[in-house]
């Protein structure tokens, strides 16, 4: 079979469950089917015993059955392993025989068709045929042997050259690569979701966008020009959705909640149709045939026959393997029992598809009417189209709308007037021309393929505007970035109305300077809105006016002046300021912790004006671990700080133009640490001592930093102390002098430490800490 062109959409679009218009029966949605038991109470589907436990037992225990043609085969187990054996469906008096193609049938059947058998013998699958003298081959475990027995599909050298789905002739020959439906996508189609074949179409499912089911042709590869569809409703796992069978014009499609269900209709009648019945696909798979799939049920655990457009299923008992024939209208099976038991005919339980799409739904119309330029003052001018979309009845896909079967059509009501005049066909797609002030309704009607007609739907209404000659200018920033090239001026005609024609005149001059007289640009042309460029030197300003025409050649006013500096320069940093330390005097205490509010400020050197800053805070000279830049158009900012902390902020200015300045550098403000965070001798909230011996003066708990800051008394009465951070020996303050005093120290190990900030107090005197900082 070769499938014929069908839109995306239509392979894509959701199935519903609804009625079969052609046959006249219930398809039940698939949730209803898990939840009502009343659908489930079937009717059993005869049987008939091909061969019983007994008949088979000097061969072993059946555990499988295929049929092919007007063949059987058994898989039965032995103590040797899994043996497969065949004789004629009709004909107990034949021998049943262990050899097919020339070979000793040995491992798991998977499959079987006309002449072909699939095995799985471990790590590998073989597949053996008795056509031609027969033969055999050994194919990759992932192999599928599609339905007619022309085709197999495994994973081999794919597309792209990596490993990929590919399809081969039974009897061997060059592998072809699936291409995908969307190469420059780069996803191939998933073989782990399964693969079928029905014929000449290989059926899987590819992962463009979602997971849905697709067709290609497996004597190609090349994909049908369509994407599949997906009734799993777009899973947001692919193994939701898998492919389980093929036969005829459909693939079986299943979802792990065991909704199953028809997809990729070859003759584009159907769109993806629903089972009533949810089937198991973990350790047995349903089957398609010939308007029948035959699965075991979720809900009742027993092997069902059920119709694939609708209808009660039949119950076939408890099995424990099965298999359709290759025209899908007999099913083999092994009952609990482990009886080989064939069911010849399915009709009851099987539907007809429809051969055509039904389709009792009429298209939706929308009209888009498109104002054109006016050719009189009288008059406006619309070109109008309609846009139909056909409406499927489903299971069906839409027949679409009937090429020449669009209308489109008008009514009037003239300015000042009450009612409308009587709908008048309109030529779709050419300018028609309607008296200025009128209200214009249109709508439109179409007829789809089947002959459903919409009726006149769609109404959209447009009064019919003048023409005027009164402008409206777009408003130009005070400055413009000299480095784009041409600065341009946009106007418009008043209330969004037409123009018929328009000046526009500018002055470009120095800053600083008298503007020069007006140059003049006749004829800019009309529209709904124009634009005017001009060259502007740096450091200029251009000003621009506009004024229009309406059809009688009668000019409006000018617009007001607009005006633009043109600033090809970025904003310069001139000042920065924040205090480096906190001093203890300006420090308060706001709910018991020590808190002080330096204040950040700066100014840029700009020739034209700054529109704001950004302002980056960080707790150290280093953008790792900056917070977001904030925008802010004060020119200071504050933010508390805490004791033993410190705020960093950087700063950049955007001007009028839009130039955004380099970063400054960072400025920081570290405040001192206060006795709430040490361990001990303290006279004051920074005021510190370090005796030798018991007198160490240490931090309640560690900090990073990369400098010690610190104060100390000075003179004879004192003496010398070390200073630690963490383990790290940072130096030592001799505090000792002749005369009375105070200095300041910095010690710094070049470097980030982190710990505890420990002061130890040498032999002799003690030291007079008045304070100290951690620099960050």
């Amino acid at each position: 079979m070769t499938p014929t062109r069908r839109s995306a959409a239509a392979w894509a679009a959701a199935a519903c469950a609804t009625s079969l218009l052609a046959a006249g029966v219930a398809v039940v949605p698939a949730a209803t089917a898990a939840t009502d038991p009343g659908i489930l109470l079937v009717d059993p589907v005869p049987t008939e015993v091909l061969a019983s436990a007994g008949d088979l037992a000097d061969l072993g225990t059946a555990v499988d059955a295929h049929l092919a043609g007007d063949t059987v085969f058994v898989e039965v187990s032995t103590p040797q392993g899994r043996r497969v054996y065949w004789r004629p469906v009709d004909d107990d008096t034949v021998a049943w025989s262990g050899t097919w193609g020339n070979r000793t049938l040995t491992g798991n059947l998977l499959a079987a068709e006309n002449d072909a058998l699939l095995l799985d013998v471990g790590s590998t699958r073989v597949l053996a045929w008795s056509r031609d003298g027969g033969g055999s081959r050994t194919l990759p475990d992932d192999a599928v042997l599609g339905q007619g027995a022309q085709y197999v599909a495994f994973t081999g050298e794919g597309y792209y050259g990596s490993p990929g789905p590919v399809t081969q002739l039974v009897t061997g020959g060059d592998q072809i690569p699936v291409k995908p439906a969307n190469p420059s996508d780069g996803s191939l189609p998933d073989i782990t979701s399964g693969f079928a074949i029905a014929g000449s179409t290989l059926y899987g499912v590819d992962v463009f966008e979602w997971p849905a089911a697709s067709a290609w042709d497996a004597a190609t590869g090349n994909p049908w020009p369509a994407v599949g569809g997906d009734p799993c409703d777009q899973p947001r796992d692919l193994d939701d959705l898998r492919i389980e069978d093929a036969h005829g014009r459909f693939a079986l499609a299943s979802c792990q909640d065991g909704v199953v269900g028809l997809t990729g209709d070859s003759a584009e009648v159907y769109r993806d149709v629903m089972l009533a019945v949810p089937m198991e696909r973990t350790t047995t798979h349903p089957q398609l045939g010939d308007g029948v799939v035959v699965g075991v049920s979720t809900t009742r655990g027993d092997l069902l026959a059920a119709p694939t457009l609708g209808g009660a299923p039949g119950t076939l008992g408890e099995a424990t393997a099965f298999d359709l024939n290759d025209a899908g209208t007999n099913v083999v099976l092994v009952d609990d029992t482990g009886d080989v038991r064939i069911a010849r005919d399915l009709t009851p339980w099987s539907s007809t598809p429809a051969t055509e799409i039904v389709d009792h739904a009429a298209p939706s119309v929308q009209v888009f009417p498109t104002p054109l330029e006016p050719a009189t003052p009288e008059t406006g001018r619309y070109e109008t189209y309609v846009q139909a979309r056909d409406v499927a009845t489903p299971p069906f896909e839409e027949s679409g709308v009937a090429e020449t079967e669009t209308d489109l059509r008008a009514r009037i009501k003239l300015a000042g007037e009450t009612d409308f005049g009587d709908p008048m066909p309109v030529p779709e797609g050419e300018p028609v021309e309607y008296p200025v002030g009128a209200t214009v309704c249109w709508e439109g009607r179409a007829v789809d393929n089947a002959g459903n007609d919409s009726g006149w739907q769609g109404e959209k209404c447009e009064v019919v505007p003048d023409v005027t000659n009164q402008l409206v200018a777009e408003p130009l920033p005070p400055a413009t970035d000299a480095n784009q090239g041409r600065i341009f001026f946009y106007y418009k005609g008043m209330d969004d109305l037409y123009f018929a024609e328009s000046d526009v005149r500018y002055r470009v001059y120095p800053r600083g300077e008298t503007p020069p007289d007006w140059t003049l640009v006749e004829g800019n042309g009309g529209g709904w809105s124009r634009l005017y460029g001009a060259d502007v030197p740096n450091g200029s300003f251009v000003c621009f006016q506009a004024r229009g025409y309406d059809l009688n050649g009668t000019a409006g006013d000018w617009t007001p002046e607009e005006c633009t500096f043109s600033d090809a320069s970025e904003p310069r940093i001139r000042s920065l300021a924040y205090p480096r330390w906190t001093k203890p005097s300006q420090t308060r205490v706001v709910d018991g912790v020590r808190t002080a509010d330096p204040v950040f400020t700066w100014a840029f050197y700009e020739n034209f004006g700054i529109e704001g800053y950004l302002v980056q805070r960080n707790l150290s000279r280093t953008e790792v671990g900056a917070e977001r830049p904030f925008w802010t158009t004060s020119t200071s900012y504050t933010r508390p700080l805490t004791e033993a902390g410190q705020h960093c902020f950087r700063v950049r200015a955007k001007d009028l133009a839009g130039h955004l300045s380099a970063w400054s550098g960072w400025r920081c403000s570290t405040m001192p640490v206060s006795s709430a965070k040490l361990d001990g001798m303290s006279f004051g909230p920074y005021h510190h001592r370090v005796w030798p011996g018991t007198g160490d003066l240490v931090t309640t708990r560690g900090y990073s930093g990369v400098a010690i800051y610190a104060k100390v008394t000075t003179g004879p009465r004192f003496g010398s102390m070390k200073v630690y951070m963490g383990s790290r020996f940072l130096g030592t303050v001799n505090a000792h002098a002749a005369e009375a005093g105070s200095k300041w120290v910095w010690l710094s190990p070049g470097e980030k430490l982190d710990g505890k900030v420990r002061f130890v107090a040498n032999a002799g005197d003690f030291v007079d800490l008045r304070e100290f900082y951690i620099a960050r």
